[in-house]
């Protein structure tokens, strides 16, 4: 695939990421969003460090 092409899978993932954050702008729900954003945030780097963990044991 050609960089300049955009997957249509990322064009709705962004779409979606978009909408979620403006509607949570228009009902005044920012902060959870934030705070809901950091958990993943943290989630992921807790996943990412466990398989480092693993794969640096074998």
């Amino acid at each position: 695939m050609n960089r300049s092409q955009v997957s249509p899978i990322n064009s709705i993932w962004l779409f979606m990421i978009v909408s979620a954050t403006v509607i949570a702008a228009y009902n005044g729900r920012m902060t959870e969003i934030t705070k809901a954003s950091f958990e993943a945030a943290e989630n992921a780097v807790n996943l990412a460090i466990g398989l480092i963990g693993s794969m640096a044991a074998l």
